[in-house]
């Protein structure tokens, strides 16, 4: 399987990470940012906290905005 980057905007990675966390309240309420882009995306810690810096957003906080 061929190894492909998306481009996501960092404004629509935060709505990404904010709409997961309204539809998936109990199972992410506490996990840190990395972890719910993690699970939406299938990748790894590091990847995770890369793409929550390139969208602007605090990887190891609960708040998108």
């Amino acid at each position: 399987m061929p190894d492909v980057d998306i481009i996501i905007e960092p404004e629509r990675g935060r709505c990404i990470v904010s709409n997961v966390r309204m539809i998936s309240k109990k199972q992410v309420e506490k996990a840190p940012n990395w972890h719910v882009v993690a699970l939406v995306f299938g990748v790894g810690s590091g990847r995770a906290n890369a793409l929550c810096r390139e969208w602007w957003i605090d990887p190891n906080t609960t708040e998108t905005r």
